[in-house]
């Protein structure tokens, strides 16, 4: 027996489901009542949500995970130019596919680099010491 959570709206209805296949009313009640605590676990409780409700996966850099016209319209509207954007997707990739880290959601991942870089480069603009003139 299966038991999908999206046909299920309340613990009535899991406890009236059960019964209705078989179950002695006091083994569901207990039943269902394992299934409520268990949800209060942060840890369990995807087991009970709908597919739906689950996080995205993370995984490590898609290899077809390339530079798109959307990917590149994100930093040219930062101010970046086309070699700028080419080069920095380069920087990118190596450093996610050198560290491995995994990411849910790539795209985000890339729009949240380029926003680094441009907090970056206006840091350094900042920062910049005027350039010494050696005939001076």
């Amino acid at each position: 027996m299966c038991i999908h959570i999206s046909e299920i709206n309340s613990t009535g209805d899991a406890i009236d489901y059960l019964s209705a296949h078989g179950w002695k009313p006091s083994e569901a009640v207990e039943f269902v009542g394992l299934l409520c605590k268990i949800a209060k676990k942060p840890r369990a409780v995807s087991a009970l949500r709908p597919a739906t409700e689950l996080r995205q996966v993370k995984r490590s850099f898609p290899p077809d995970f390339v530079l798109t016209p959307e990917l590149v319209k994100v930093a040219t509207d930062r101010g970046f130019n086309l070699a700028d954007v080419h080069e920095m997707w380069g920087h990118f990739r190596d450093h996610y596919l050198g560290n491995g880290k995994s990411f849910s959601d790539w795209a985000a991942t890339w729009r949240n680099w380029v926003r680094k870089a441009v907090e970056f480069k206006n840091r350094d603009q900042r920062n910049a010491t005027p350039a010494m003139d050696w005939r001076a």
